[in-house]
């Protein structure tokens, strides 16, 4: 047995002072490992009871007559992460294994090689602080966890109230709109105004009708005829000028009437402006404080709007005006269509409408300008200017018009149809009886034969009005509307193939399935293809070298719930009268005797039927394009 230890191990020594506990009877003395060393077991408990060791060579030999499991049990209890080293296990006979796998013993050696005992010790003493270590960091771990759950629960409050507040603001964004358009009336009728009735005048014809107002009242504090505003149908509002004496403004309603909150507000925004007006008339202010008061107003308005001089020149705009030019310091027609001279139908200080052209993005539109003089400057008129593209607005308007006709068409043919049907059958029964009695006679069989063409027209015509007022008895099915376009050209192709003519179709949709009746749809289709077949079909027999073409483009809309078909023919083209009445019953422009004029009608009814729209017009390319939408399932 050697009991030297090594230089190196001699100067470090000092480092386990109070922090490895030795048990051995040999050092007991002289402890050259700077351990606390001791051969009595209960002093070893005491000594890691107050020093709390990180590490604990145990001799074997001395645990012989103790219960080794207990001694490190007590140990290990006040102390998790304390390393034991076993040393001179050639004299313990007793199991060792499951003492190992219990306390996790960091070292065994079977004699007492004291370099060996020592290097033990070190790395024992590592064990327990990096184990001490670890577990300090899963502790900020999961502090660090925590704390990021928090946050995590916080960011998600957030983003809701911020999802509350969009939608809160989108809802008031559309009531903006709702009003945006008699709010202009009535700036444009303050401004306009040189005193107070006429004021009241102007703000009573306007709100009239929107907000059901009956009187308009401008009332002054120092006025002897008080009103009693307390009313629920009458709002009283504050006007902001610099008289001495306060300004209000009064609406009154039907006694059974009350203002709603988003009338309160919008009137709030017309108090403005009459303030403003006051300020004007007042004061005279200057036209350039008038154009910053106004830009704000300006800017709520979502279509484009303009002061303009009578030279076109432009000095005020809004926000919805920049999306045209960057460049404002122009002439109107210049900002507006890039054009070097005024528009076609130009009438500054009235109603016009502009011709379809090409702005200054590029873009084809058709604008209907309300232009009104407001006021005059150096010697010039200034007109407030506001373009509304007529492309929506048309669209609706023909909607609505072919709905009211389909509607009287429904009423009248159905009570007619109903009342004809009866003797029209008895007169086709008694003309066939007849025809079949007079076979013999030539002359007069050729009357009754006609007679017969006649009447089998009237049954027909009766049908397709019966038609508007009933219901199909098919039911609503899935289908992908790629059949129902194929079907309708293989039914065309017997009038496609004689003139040469293949339809081309462009699919560039993933999801086309849709609900409704494909009979119904397929006939549709059926009649509008059969108008651009005979619009092509007329202009190859007019022109030489004529290439007729027909394209069928269907795609998906952007907001993924619909899909559109559009249809183009390079046919005849089509009017702006033939364009309005393009689904009018029994309106054709062919020969009556063959064509009854139902074609588009029923088609209409048909996409209408199926939630559906449809359109018609002449592209720039001067191609009649027929757009149909419908609902994706």
């Amino acid at each position: 047995m050697n009991n030297n230890i090594t230089p190196d191990t001699q100067s470090n020594t000092s480092e386990f002072k109070s922090s490895v506990g030795l048990c051995d009877d040999i050092y007991t003395t002289d402890n050259i490992f700077g351990a606390d060393t001791t051969s009595d077991i209960q002093q070893l408990l005491q000594n890691n009871f107050r020093q709390k060791y990180s590490c604990v060579a145990i001799n074997l030999r001395l645990t012989k007559k103790t219960n080794l499991d207990q001694l490190l049990d007590n140990l290990k209890s006040n102390n998790p992460y304390l390393q034991f080293i076993f040393f001179e296990a050639q004299n313990y006979h007793d199991p060792l294994i499951p003492i190992i796998n219990k306390y996790k013993v960091f070292k065994i050696l079977a004699d007492r090689d004291e370099n060996m005992l020592y290097r033990s010790i070190v790395d024992a003493k590592s064990e327990y602080d990096l184990s001490a270590q670890n577990d300090h960091l899963l502790e900020l771990i999961k502090e660090k966890n925590l704390k990021l759950r928090d946050l995590n629960v916080d960011l998600e409050l957030r983003i809701q109230n911020r999802q509350i507040s969009l939608e809160e603001s989108r809802l008031k964004l559309i009531q903006a709109n709702k009003y945006y358009s008699t709010l202009l009336q009535c700036l444009v009728g303050i401004q306009k105004a040189s005193s107070l009735p006429e004021i009241e005048k102007s703000l009573l014809i306007n709100l009239s009708e929107p907000l059901k107002i009956k009187i308009v009242k401008l009332q002054f504090q120092n006025s002897t005829a008080e009103i009693d505003s307390t009313a629920k149908h009458i709002f009283k509002n504050k006007i902001d000028i610099t008289e001495p004496f306060d300004a209000y403004i009064l609406y009154f309603k039907k006694a059974d009437d009350i203002f709603s909150k988003e009338e309160q507000i919008f009137l709030k925004q017309i108090s403005s402006a009459v303030s403003l007006a006051l300020k004007k008339m007042s004061h005279e202010q200057s036209l350039k404080d008038l154009k910053q008061q106004w830009q704000i107003t300006f800017d709520a308005i979502k279509e484009p709007v303009s002061l303009i001089t009578e030279n076109y020149d432009v000095i005020q705009w809004n926000s919805s005006f920049n999306k045209f030019s960057p460049i404002k310091n122009e002439k109107c027609y210049k900002n507006l269509f890039n054009r070097t001279s005024p528009c076609e139908h130009c009438s500054l200080g009235d109603k016009f409408k502009i011709p379809i052209q090409k702005t200054s993005l590029g873009d084809e539109s058709h604008f209907s300008v309300e232009s009104k003089w407001i006021d005059t400057l150096n010697n010039q008129k200034i007109f407030l200017n506001i373009y509304r593209d007529l492309a929506e607005q048309r669209r609706v308007e023909r909607q609505i018009l072919e709905s009211s006709k389909l509607g009287e068409l429904g009423l009248i043919g159905g009570s007619i149809a109903h009342e004809l049907n009866n003797p029209l059958a008895g007169l086709i029964t008694f003309i066939q009886m007849l025809k079949s009695d007079i076979k013999k006679e030539p002359d007069l069989l050729k009357d009754i034969s006609d007679m017969e063409t006649a009447a089998l027209r009237c049954k027909e015509i009766i049908q397709n009005l019966l038609s508007f007022t009933r219901k199909s008895s098919e039911q609503n099915e899935k289908i992908h509307i790629k059949d129902v376009l194929n079907k309708t050209l293989r039914v065309l192709q017997v009038k496609t193939k004689p003139i040469g003519l293949n339809i081309e179709t462009h699919y560039k949709v993933q999801q086309d399935l849709i609900l409704g009746q494909a009979n119904p749809l397929t006939q549709a289709f059926v009649n509008i293809l059969n108008n651009a077949l005979e619009s092509v079909d007329e202009k190859r027999k007019l022109q030489k070298n004529f290439n007729p073409n027909i394209q069928v483009h269907v795609s998906e809309n952007k907001d993924s719930k619909s899909l559109t078909v559009d249809i183009y023919d390079n046919g005849l083209g089509l009017t702006t009268d033939q364009q309005l009445k393009a689904y009018t019953p029994f309106y054709t422009t062919k020969n009556a005797e063959i064509h009854r004029g139902l074609g588009l009608t029923v088609a209409y009814q048909i996409i209408k039927d199926h939630l559906g729209d449809i359109d018609i017009s002449q592209v720039s390319d001067g191609r009649v394009r027929v757009r149909v939408t419908l609902p994706i399932l």
